[in-house]
């Protein structure tokens, strides 16, 4: 069991435990959901069934605890980590502030004016690299926030204060996990977190959770249009009485998304094939097969589904992969001899988690995306360690004195 609570395995645990709580959760909303004005989701919901849903978790599952028990080199665990990384951070106190703030402008510049108003949902003022490169990183600056209020309280409660309002006007689900990634980042920090502290973050999870959703559906968008929706929203006598509905939705869609796509939809092998290839879209053809992809413009098929779509060996398989991956990357990430792994081991973490929402929520390509990310993060590691280690070698070597020579040793050529 200890095996298992590595932190390698900790993506490979969350999808498993993502995947059960979905399947539970889908049957928790259907069984208290009543029916209304119809949405983009309602053609998913109305294709569910529970027992065949348990079929395609189950192949799922197979897969990824194959991958958590396969051997895979030396396992990372969180209290080594710690011991090893708390001095390391607090000496990068600075580079941690330059990453939180860093990523904080980022999502700003990104952003720009439609960060206020916006005529429609995923307006961006900034090329599409950058917007990638921006959502990717939001997971690690909420971190990195969490690791300067070890040391900067006041300084990190502004920042994060800061962020929660820019990933609110982007209606992202991840403003509901702001608080948990913040928890792990005064953690890496040398932090000593109570219990108490974890399940506040976890309650602000779980009532945040239906806030994008609900702003997404706006007929504008940006800041302002949002506070006033979710105040609305909050102060109906119905919003609290409703949001347990409202979580097992948000909660449970994974698992009917992944069964409409694996048994309504046809992939051509194209498209699955342009999906695993990380280069540019308009230079594999993903902005042509992109639309074929989607239940619904707001509701791209998951990575889960279109695997399943070719049979519950392949998602068996995908999932097998993807585990080996996220947990190979991590393990090659840490290394206790680069004064940086505290930086590298929490990015891959951060991307490896991301991993988890995408695969469940997102297209292929996206997922494939990150990980090759991760790859050129653990390529990138690897070269600055090799240059630490060759600066520190040529450090021990003391200079020749000014005007010596070496000595003669007789031999010509």
């Amino acid at each position: 069991m200890k095996r298992l609570a590595s932190l390698d395995r900790l993506p490979v645990i969350a999808m498993i435990g993502l995947l059960a709580v979905s399947w539970l959760g889908a049957g928790s909303y259907l069984a208290q959901a009543v029916s209304g004005e119809a949405t983009p989701f309602t053609q998913v919901w109305a294709a569910y069934d529970h027992r065949g849903a348990a079929i395609l978790v189950s192949w799922a599952v197979s897969g990824l605890l194959l991958a958590a028990v396969a051997p895979l080199g030396r396992s990372v665990y969180v209290t080594e980590v710690a011991m090893n990384a708390a001095i390391t951070v607090q000496r990068l106190m600075p580079l941690w502030f330059l990453v939180a703030l860093g990523g904080l402008m980022l999502l700003l510049y990104v952003k720009g004016p439609y960060l206020f108003q916006a005529p429609e949902y995923l307006m961006f003022a900034a090329a599409r690299p950058l917007v990638s490169l921006a959502n990717v990183l939001a997971p690690v600056t909420v971190l990195a926030i969490g690791v300067v209020s070890t040391r900067r309280p006041l300084l990190s409660t502004v920042l994060l204060a800061a962020v929660l309002i820019v990933l609110f006007s982007y209606a992202t689900r991840l403003l509901a996990g702001v608080l948990l990634l913040y928890a792990v980042g005064r953690l890496l920090g040398g932090a000593t977190l109570r219990w108490h502290a974890w399940v506040a973050a976890l309650v602000f999870a779980l009532l945040t959770l239906p806030v994008p959703l609900l702003n997404r559906n706006q007929s504008s968008h940006g800041l302002l249009t949002y506070m006033n929706a979710t105040w609305e929203a909050l102060t109906r006598e119905q919003y609290f009485s409703h949001i347990s509905a409202a979580v097992a939705e948000n909660i449970g869609f994974t698992v009917p998304l992944l069964q409409f796509v694996a048994e309504k939809a046809r992939i051509p092998w194209h498209s699955m094939v342009v999906s695993l290839n990380p280069a540019p879209g308009d230079l594999v053809g993903w902005d042509e097969v992109a639309p074929t992809l989607r239940v619904h413009f707001y509701i791209p098929y998951s990575m889960l589904g279109e695997f399943a779509a070719f049979g519950g060996l392949a998602l068996f398989t995908a999932m097998f992969v993807w585990g080996l991956v996220v947990r190979w990357c991590i393990q090659r990430l840490y290394q206790v001899e680069n004064p940086l792994m505290p930086v590298f081991l929490a990015a891959g973490v951060g991307l490896s988690l991301i991993t988890v929402v995408y695969a469940t929520q997102y297209n292929t390509r996206s997922v494939v995306r990150i990980l090759t990310i991760m790859v050129a993060l653990v390529a990138i590691e690897i070269a600055v360690r090799k240059f630490l280690l060759l600066r520190r070698e040529l450090a021990k070597v003391p200079p020749l004195p000014v005007g010596h020579k070496p000595p003669f040793t007789g031999e010509h050529g």
